[in-house]
């Protein structure tokens, strides 16, 4: 009985171990592991007025996490943007990520983020934003000493969403400060006008900026203006330069902007950012140009002679903008002198006294007339003379009529008066004697800009390179040249500023010779003959006392 008992207890402790064994097999059985791999997407590095010593440049990452059961995981200063954390286990974790810059300092960082790890590989994209809170922005102007009597300065900060902000400063002599102001993260667009109430008041110094307010950072500004940067009362010939932090987010670029602008006159300027911007916003002399919301802008047109502005343009992308600026000077007002009177002869954009000839190419816009001369001596038109009245003729190579001294009255008796008004304008031109008269260029006038006014040669004169005349609509030229004019083949006389032909005259005392392809503008009062040659144009008006000849020629009739 003993020996059977013995067994039975032998048999007992041997399932009993067995059964420990089996249990602990099961408690201690391999976890399946995943990896994660993450990718940071740290904001921009933004050029602005930004914080004085905070550097924006993300150089390192740290990453924690959280997981199941307690689980844990942190790694500092990852310099890549993608990490892959092995050997994770399975199961819901809360990610987080923050960038330093190269002093240790947070500047972004990542909400944390939720990912279920159920596969041996994962992907987790994490944005790093700026953190929320508050920075300073200050700023001090100061200006030299007896340029300004009595200083006033209205300024503002405009945050991209929210309130416009009036910014106070403190004025003590040729300084101003303003009470630094503490501020949410983010861009604002500062504006400021320096006046002096003593005279008027006038303006004279305005800057339009965008600012960087980042937490826990300053972000300041001195400007030390000089006397070149600012307006006098009595316009001056200054040029304003100011010295400026660009460390725009977005870099800013204005191209086709004229340092001195003809009076009177228009510009086109063009704004570039890198990257593009998608909206964009000007600024004349620290105001802002309402309706100017494209990345062009004309302006010049009423603007005072001898007067300094400033041109700025802001473009946004988002919430991010950049700005810059340029400086342009109107030049002095033009001598506006009165225009010749052609009278009747202004009804005639070509108008000779002995012959006019054409081919096939060649086409006016406008009427012909030759007197004393009758209609045998225009050739090369094939007129058809109008079968009811028999006072005109057409062509195919005119728009417009063609008259002769042979045809109908009152055809005869308007080309007399009209030879005769051609030749007073002639006259009238070549005698005007102006208050100021440009006599001392040389014969060669070509590649010069020419404002309005009367010039005078006493020899010939010729235009080899291109010409432009640049002035206003109301600018009027006279030449007078005693001998002839000659224009080199496929070369340009070109108008600037709103420039008209009509107000053009040049008075020839030989002949006048344009070369193939070359183009005219204005009335031309010859006190010989006109010749142009193949494939040359004129918008203006062809008055000769001899012949004109046309080869596959263009002429132009302005308006009166």
């Amino acid at each position: 009985m003993k020996k059977f008992t013995s067994m039975v207890v032998s048999l007992l402790l041997i399932l009993l171990v067995a059964l420990t064994f089996t249990n602990c097999n099961m408690n201690n059985a391999p976890i399946p592991k995943s990896s994660l791999t993450i990718s940071f997407t740290p904001d921009a590095e933004s050029r602005t007025l930004k914080p004085d010593t905070l550097n924006l440049a993300v150089s390192t990452y740290d990453l924690s996490g959280i997981g199941p059961n307690g689980a844990v995981f942190s790694i500092t200063g990852i310099t890549a943007t993608s990490y892959t954390m092995e050997n994770l286990v399975p199961g819901q974790w809360s990610v987080t990520a923050k960038g330093k810059n190269i002093d240790g300092i947070v500047i972004v960082q990542s909400a944390a983020t939720l990912i279920t790890l159920n596969s041996e590989n994962n992907s987790l994209p994490l944005s790093l934003l700026p953190i929320s809170g508050t920075g300073t922005f200050d700023l001090d102007l100061s200006w030299p000493t007896d340029m300004i009597g009595t200083p006033s300065i209205t300024a503002t900060l405009t945050p991209d969403i929210g309130t416009v902000i009036d910014l106070t400063f403190a004025i003590t002599g040729t300084t101003a400060s303003m009470t630094p102001l503490s501020l949410e993260r983010g861009y604002y667009t500062l504006s400021v006008k320096l006046t002096d109430a003593s005279v008027d008041p006038y303006l004279v110094w305005s800057k339009v900026e965008t600012v960087l307010v980042f937490v826990n950072a300053t972000t300041s500004e001195s400007w030390t203006l000089v006397a070149a940067d600012m307006n006098a009362p009595t316009p001056q010939n200054l040029g304003l330069l100011l010295t400026v932090d660009t460390k725009s987010p977005i870099e800013m670029a204005l191209s086709d902007v004229l340092a001195v602008l003809a009076y009177d006159t228009s510009m086109t300027v063009t704004a570039s950012g890198t990257p593009a911007p998608d909206s964009w916003k000007w600024y004349l002399d620290g105001d802002v140009m309402l309706g100017e919301t494209t990345s062009t802008v004309t302006i010049g047109i009423g603007l005072a002679e001898k007067t300094l502005h400033t041109l700025t343009v802001i473009g946004w992308i988002g919430d991010v903008a950049g700005s810059t600026d340029a400086t342009f000077r109107i030049g002095d007002a033009p001598i506006i002198i009165d225009p010749i009177d052609l009278l009747t002869a202004g009804s005639y954009v070509i108008l000779a006294q002995s012959a006019v000839s054409g081919n096939a190419g060649t086409f006016v816009t406008g009427d012909i007339g030759v007197s004393p001369v009758t209609s045998a001596a225009i050739t090369g038109f094939a007129l058809v003379l109008d079968p009811i009245l028999g006072a005109f003729s057409t062509s195919t190579l005119v728009d417009g009529s063609v008259y002769a001294s042979d045809y109908a009255e009152p055809t005869t008796a308007n080309l007399t008066q009209a030879v005769l008004d051609a030749d007073a304008a002639y006259e009238q031109a070549n005698s005007r004697v102006e208050a100021t008269v440009v006599d001392d260029l040389i014969g060669e006038i070509g590649g010069m800009t020419l404002a309005p006014g009367m010039y005078a040669w006493t020899s010939a004169v010729s235009i080899s390179t291109n010409l432009t005349l640049n002035g206003p609509a109301s600018g009027v030229w006279i030449f007078q040249i005693d001998g002839s004019l000659t224009q080199a083949a496929n070369i340009e006389v070109l108008l600037l500023g709103g420039a008209l032909p009509q107000n053009i005259f040049w008075q020839v005392g030989g002949g006048v010779g344009l070369g193939a392809g070359a183009h005219l503008e204005g009335v031309v009062l010859s006190g010989t003959g006109i010749a142009l040659g193949a494939g040359a144009s004129v918008d203006g008006r062809l008055f000769a006392k001899t012949a004109v000849t046309l080869d596959t020629s263009m002429v132009t009739e302005p308006l009166l």
